[in-house]
């Protein structure tokens, strides 16, 4: 197994505890004091989780080759005991760590085992409607990106997760005759806090927005291609790996600078293979999403090498590795304020993934190596910590409106069928009175000089003639005005739909424009705020100029007064006379001293004064600034918060202070 990336983590906010292992006890760890502790997670059934828990598995990648010659102490210190799903990190012969995760899976761990055990569920709860994420997290040279991407085009058993999820889906797709599927894909990545698509390399950087009914994260121009079967899928995965930005460093000659996203959306829909819908049939789509993530490791300069532009790629890497433990923290927070999503790109991008409504799976990569034993008690503190969030999952469906207008159809085609049949009866009813009227006219002709007797039969036939004449006609009304009713009923039923349809764009519209007006004053209050800072450099400018002028004139009096005693050295036997002289020419120069510092001293009080004046306005404008961005937070996470005049007043009046200032 050749690990291709894997990534520095960065230190979640946890306590780490040094730790002796009670053998005798599964799934407890007993610290050095000797009290019993439970584990932060119990043994799992690998086959599935409790509804929401984020699931925890730990990796193990083995000693490689080039280390075993190049490091100096290459000898394992993790030990995995996969029967208890439990890591034990040994930090010398007596002390150790045992972290309890879901899974635990050694360095003999083949591919295909991590996904069934693993993967496989989150993906069939994507087939059945439900969001679905697996993240690989870990440090640089731990198999993140071998265990997600590896293609397996010379050994097929060395496939990655991607791979082993499309062929599972497409397989399904293909077996299953009770539903239509479309999946389709986009592949991302994030550098440099920069959302950039690996398919379309050329466009500029894409924006992200959320859907204010849904609360879905949306990636705005990114390309999504249709898959149909794995070759067209390899060929994609090719160009996204030969686009993301990888670099040679120290610990990984081919360490990814991003942050991967494969975004694969699965959406079934009911089949029709006779092109016609009854009435009972469901337009209900399924729409399952799975977000495959490989994040890139947080680096330790010292240890990875990094100089220049790699440095600062580290940077941004390291802000959003952060920005990420610290969302998980305060998703484990029992009390949490605040949850920054907004701190990152990777954060929202994975909003879903973390206290949303997905069902995530979270792969933590280890090193076997004593070296990077910090790096590896980061990561399964990181993983400890992600055990304890909980989503809340639930069915994707969205009502598909070509299935509706075909059921809409099909109901009005059946009524008018009914109709007609209705029409055919009233026909044939007609043409048989016509035939009865005709054998009564005979019967009539034939019975003329008999008309007497039968008179009175011929009464009741007539009466019998009229009420079997009135009851067709009654069943005719009967028949025509339930089917007006019918039709009419249908008719306004579709356009009730219609108008709901069209109420919810025009609501969407409506919250569109609120929000873009709610990011025009963010920039507004930005644009002050940058204002006010370039009038406090420039006060600073100006009492560092009278600094300088305070200085230069300190120079003079030095300079005066070492002519002073040169004078009086030169002239020490010179007459009384000539020393008034010096004594008085000594006595002005000291005293216009005197009145230049007097004058330095009140421009700098001035200056101070003036300093101070524009700091107060500062800080005015900081707090307004500031709850102008938290109006502005609390729209993007729910309803825009009306703002009253008063409040309207107060951020114009700010805004003419920072335009005349």
């Amino acid at each position: 197994m050749s690990p291709k990336g894997g990534k520095e983590s960065p230190k979640p906010p946890s306590a780490r505890s040094s730790s002796r292992i009670n053998r005798d006890s599964p799934g407890l760890t007993r610290s050095t004091s000797g009290n019993v502790r439970p584990a932060s997670a119990r043994r799992s059934d690998k086959s599935g989780t409790a509804d929401g828990r984020v699931r925890v598995a730990v990796r193990l990648r083995p000693v490689l080759d080039f280390e075993k010659d190049q490091v100096k102490d290459s000898a394992p210190v993790i030990e995995v005991e996969s029967e208890v799903n439990r890591v034990i990190v040994k930090r010398d012969h007596w002390d150790s760590d045992a972290y309890t995760l879901d899974s635990a899976y050694s360095p003999t761990t083949s591919q295909r085992r991590l996904y069934e055990e693993f993967c496989m569920p989150v993906v069939d709860s994507v087939l059945k409607g439900y969001n679905g994420t697996v993240m690989a997290y870990g440090q640089t040279g731990t198999g993140k990106t071998y265990t997600l991407g590896n293609l397996g085009t010379e050994d097929s058993s060395q496939r990655g997760i991607v791979v082993r999820s499309m062929e599972h889906i497409l397989t399904t797709a293909r077996e299953d005759q009770t539903g239509q599927y479309k999946i389709t894909l986009s592949y991302l990545q994030l550098y440099m806090e920069a959302v950039l698509d690996l398919l379309e390399p050329e466009k500029d950087q894409l924006t992200i927005t959320e859907d204010p009914t849904s609360g879905e994260v949306i990636c705005n121009g990114s390309k999504v291609v249709e898959v149909t079967n794995m070759e067209g899928l390899l060929q994609i995965l090719k160009i996204g790996e030969d686009n993301r930005v990888v670099a040679n460093q120290k610990l990984n000659a081919t360490s990814s600078r991003s942050h991967s996203l494969l975004i694969i959306t699965v959406k079934r829909l009911p089949n029709d293979k006779s092109n016609s819908l009854s009435l009972q049939q469901s337009v209900t789509a399924l729409k399952g999403k799975l977000l495959i993530v490989d994040l890139a490791g947080s680096e330790r300069i010292s240890k990875s090498g990094s100089e220049g532009h790699m440095l600062e790629e580290a940077k941004f890497i390291n802000l959003s590795l952060t920005a990420l433990g610290k969302c998980i923290y305060s998703l484990t927070d029992p009390n949490p304020a605040h949850i920054p999503y907004r701190d990152s790109k990777l954060t929202r991008l994975l909003k879903d993934s973390f206290g949303g409504t997905a069902r995530t799976s979270l792969i933590v990569n280890i090193s076997p190596l004593r070296a990077h034993i910090s790096e590896t008690s980061s990561a399964l503190q990181f993983g400890q910590r992600a055990l304890k969030i909980e989503n809340t999952t639930k069915i994707r469906e969205e009502v598909d409106m070509r299935l509706l207008n075909q059921k809409l159809q099909a109901a009005v085609d059946h009524l008018n069928d009914q109709y007609e049949k209705a029409n055919s009866k009233v026909a044939a009813v007609s043409a048989q009175l016509t035939q009865e009227r005709a054998a009564k006219a005979d019967v009539e002709a034939a019975l003329v000089s008999s008309e007497a007797k039968v008179a009175a039969e011929k009464a009741a036939a007539e009466q019998q003639q009229k009420q079997y004449r009135q009851m067709l006609i009654d069943q005719e009304i009967k028949l025509r005005t339930e089917m007006e009713i019918s039709v009419a009923s249908e008719r306004a039923t579709k356009q009730m739909a219609e108008g709901k349809v069209r109420e919810m764009e025009t609501a969407s519209k409506a919250m569109e424009v609120d929000y873009y007006a709610a990011k025009e004053e963010a920039a507004a209050a930005k644009t002050v705020r940058a204002k006010l800072e370039a009038d406090l450099e420039e006060e600073r400018a100006k009492a560092a100029k009278l600094q300088a002028e305070h200085m230069a004139t300190s120079h003079q009096l030095a300079v005066k007064e070492s002519l002073v005693s040169q004078m009086q050295e030169t002239m020490a036997a010179s007459s009384e006379q000539k020393e008034r002289m010096h004594v008085n020419f000594l006595q002005e120069a000291r005293t216009e001293v005197k009145v230049l510092e007097k004058e330095l001293a009140e421009a700098k009080a001035g200056a101070q004064l003036e300093l101070d004046r524009e700091r107060a306005k500062y800080k005015t404008l900081m707090e307004e600034n500031a709850r102008l961005a938290s109006q502005l937070e609390s729209s993007r996470q729910g309803a825009l918060p009306e703002v009253d005049d008063g409040q309207a007043k107060r951020g114009a009046k700010f805004w003419k202070v920072g335009k005349q200032e």
